[in-house]
C-alpha cells in the first residue's frame, strides 16, 4: 500500500521540508563519493548510532551521531521510501505547526526515535542509520492533525483505492510493530523500535500542543483553521526529561550486558592497497556481514560492518 498523493493543499509553501529533502539527498551524494573504501566505512560508522558505544562513551560528540545519521541513508531505495514519504506528508504538518516550529518537531522526533532503538537494544554494537525515524514522527502529527484526509494509494495497477488517513497510516504503524515483533536485528536491517519511537513520540508531541492551544483559545482543534499551532516552552522541558530518562534507562538496562559486551574481540581494520597500515580502529568490524534482511528497506552491507536502518 503506497501513497501517491493526498487531497491537502497547503496555504504556505513548505520551505523546510523541502530543504530537508534536498539535505538529505546532498548528504546521500557525499556517503557515495566520500564514504568509501575501508576509510570511509570507519568513517562512516563513526556518524551512525551505535547504541552500546552511544552508551558506554556518552559524549557531545556521541549524541551528534543521532543527528548526523538522521541524514544518511543505505541505498537509493532506502533514500527514496524515506524521502516520498517526507514529501507527501511533510507539508501539511510544515503548514500547520509553522516553518521553524516544524524543523524542531522533526529533529525532536529523530531524537526521540533514537532513543527508542538504544531502549530496545542497548547491548548492540550495529550502527543504525536514516531519515525515517524523524519521518515517523511526522506521520504520528499528520495522524493527529488530518485523520480524516483523503489519500490516494496505489497497490496495484489495477487497485488503486482511496483511503483515510488514518487508515494508511494506521496499517503502516500495525505492520512496524508486527515486524518488531518477528524480525531478528543482530546482522542488521531495518530498525522498527526508532520508526514506532519516532511515530509516538511524534503523535505525544502534536497531543502537547493541542491541549496547549486548545487551553488558550478554549475550542477544539480542527485541522480546517489555518491559524498556526505554536510549540509551547514547556514541550521542550518535556522532551530533556524525557531524553535523561531514556538514556538514565539505556544506562541501567545495559549495566546487564556489560558481561556479554567485555567478551566482544576488538576489531581491527584490515589493510587496504591505497592507504598505509594504520592502527587498529576501536569501532570497525571486520567480522563477514551476515546480510540478514529485516523488512522493506533492509539491503545488504556492502561493508564489512553491518548497519540498521531507519
Amino acid at each position: 500500500m503506497f501513497p501517491v498523493s493526498d487531497e491537502n493543499p497547503t496555504h504556505t509553501y513548505p520551505v523546510v521540508n523541502h530543504l530537508l529533502i534536498f539535505a538529505n539527498i546532498v548528504a546521500f551524494i557525499a556517503q557515495f563519493l566520500f564514504l568509501q573504501g575501508a576509510a570511509g566505512e570507519v568513517l562512516e560508522r563513526q556518524l551512525m548510532v551505535v547504541p552500546a558505544r552511544f552508551l558506554n562513551h556518552f559524549s557531545l560528540t556521541e549524541f551528534g551521531t543521532i543527528l548526523s545519521s538522521m541524514f544518511m541513508h543505505g541505498g537509493l531505495s532506502h533514500l527514496f521510501g524515506n524521502l516520498w514519504y517526507l514529501y507527501i506528508f511533510g507539508d501539511n504538518v510544515e503548514d500547520r505547526v509553522g516553518h521553524t516550529n516544524y524543523l524542531l518537531f522533526y529533529l525532536c522526533c529523530g531524537i526521540l526515535a533514537d532513543l527508542a532503538h538504544i531502549i530496545s537494544d542497548p547491548s548492540s554494537t550495529i550502527g543504525s542509520l536514516g531519515a525515517s525515524g524523524a519521518i515517523s514522527g511526522v506521520l504520528g502529527a499528520y495522524l493527529v492533525l488530518y485523520p480524516g484526509v483523503k489519500v490516494n494509494t496505489w497497490i496495484s495497477w489495477y487497485f488503486r483505492p482511496k483511503l483515510d488517513a488514518w487508515v494508511l497510516i494506521g496499517f503502516w504503524f500495525v505492520l512496524q510493530v508486527a515486524s518488531s515483533a518477528f524480525s531478528d536485528l543482530s546482522g542488521g536491517g531495518t530498525a522498527w523500535f526508532a520508526h514506532i519511537g519516532g511515530f509516538v513520540g511524534g503523535i505525544i508531541l502534536l497531543k502537547f500542543v493541542l491541549k496547549d492551544n486548545e487551553r488558550r483559545t478554549g475550542s477544539p482543534y480542527s485541522y480546517a483553521n489555518v491559524e498556526k499551532l505554536p510549540l509551547p516552552p514547556f514541550i521542550a522541558a518535556f522532551l530533556v526529561l524525557y531524553g535523561l530518562a531514556a538514556i538514565g534507562f539505556s544506562a541501567y538496562q545495559h549495566h546487564a550486558f556489560r558481561f556479554q559486551l567485555q567478551n566482544i574481540a576488538p576489531a581491527v581494520q584490515p589493510p587496504s592497497k591505497a592507504l598505509p597500515q594504520q592502527a587498529p580502529h576501536p569501532d570497525y568490524s571486520a567480522a563477514p556481514s551476515k546480510n540478514k534482511t529485516a523488512g522493506k528497506h533492509s539491503h545488504k552491507v556492502k561493508s564489512a560492518a553491518s548497519k540498521s536502518v531507519k
